[in-house]
């Protein structure tokens, strides 16, 4: 049986709205923005080896790109030996995947086709499914919402998927920059203008507007601090070893288990390094939390039926020499958490 999965529900249809181009894809339709993902030396490495060493399992293989870009994932499997490459890209710089196949003399194996995977279609069930959907801290961008259609519509039920696996990890840190030492300042300040505007009021209209304070700051709070900020840090940064919070098997993931990193009633813990072993300074020779920092890694494992000859991963954490383009996501701890010599773990929820 190598018929297609029944796709899942989900809310996004694959229609690009002139709002949607505009926040988000028009970006990747330039060659500005598709050269800092080529310049990523980890990335490109990582796929690179991934499927040129396993070129066996894509010798004589249907494969389709997901989200092609310029073209060089499909490349890569055409040159591994493929049969055929459907490289699939939803913005303009698709057409520039298509210069990239004739010039590279791979275009009777490469056929580019421009849309989004929902509104297109493919003439046959593919081997084997390639890409690079990954958002910063994994999930962002919702890319996987389309990768998981893919492969419930066009991959054969022994098909593999490149990368297979995925999973999600945060850890204790203390770090600051500029941009993250601002967050909390900035947040009060806008506590402190907010008190002022009411007591103004009330001088000048008599108009009691504190019943209001509540909602404003939490408002607030949402804004400067509720969010996630982009950071590259150092592994000296860590305050403890990082927890493995979210693990995705691509072959046979739903949207469902992929809409959320846990449940709210999971609770986990965090180990501390002991002092000596990580940030010192701050209270009892520690310095303090400020920030859980999240990051993600992918392996390329093949598939049961086809595992992997040469298995790969490509992490995107502070233990990454070469860094990458996505960093780390910071989730801020304000105001910073002291933290005691004695304590050896931090009770999360």
């Amino acid at each position: 049986d190598v018929g297609p999965r029944q796709p899942q529900r989900r809310r996004w249809r694959g229609t690009v709205t002139a709002e949607e181009y505009d926040n988000y894809f028009c970006s990747y339709g330039e060659l500005l923005h598709q050269k800092d993902m080529l310049e990523d030396k980890a990335r490109m490495d990582a796929y690179f080896s991934a499927i040129r060493g396993n070129a066996a399992n894509f010798e004589g293989k249907v494969v389709l790109d997901l989200g092609c870009g310029t073209g060089v994932l499909a490349l890569f499997a055409a040159q591994a030996g493929a049969r055929k490459v459907y490289a699939v890209e939803a913005t303009s710089v698709a057409k520039h995947a298509e210069a990239m196949a004739v010039s590279n003399g791979l275009s009777g194996v490469v056929t580019v086709i421009e849309g989004t995977i929902e509104e297109v279609g493919l003439p046959e069930q593919v081997d084997i499914i390639v890409s690079e959907w990954m958002g910063h801290f994994l999930l962002r961008e919702s890319m996987i919402d389309s990768l998981l259609y893919a492969r419930d519509k066009f991959l054969k039920s022994d098909g593999a998927m490149y990368p297979s696996s995925a999973r999600m990890y945060l850890a204790p840190a203390s770090y600051t920059d500029d941009e993250v030492e601002s967050k909390g300042p900035d947040f009060e300040q806008q506590v402190e203008d907010w008190n002022e505007f009411v007591a103004e009021w009330m001088d000048a209209h008599g108009l009691d507007l504190s019943s209001l304070t509540h909602t404003y700051t939490e408002e607030a709070r949402k804004a400067y601090l509720g969010g996630s900020q982009g950071v590259e840090i150092e592994v000296s940064d860590l305050l403890g070893p990082p927890v493995c919070v979210k693990e995705i098997d691509l072959l046979t993931a739903t949207l469902e288990e992929c809409s959320h990193v846990r449940h709210d009633d999971e609770a986990f813990a965090m180990k501390l390094f002991a002092p000596g072993n990580g940030g010192e300074g701050g209270s009892g020779g520690r310095l303090p939390l400020t920030m859980f920092v999240g990051w993600f890694s992918v392996a390329f494992e093949g598939s049961p039926s086809s595992p992997s000859l040469v298995e790969v991963e490509l992490s995107t954490g502070p233990e990454e020499p070469l860094g990458t383009h996505w960093g780390q996501e910071a989730f801020i701890v304000y105001p910073p958490l002291p933290l005691r010599a004695d304590e050896d773990s931090i009770q999360c929820r």
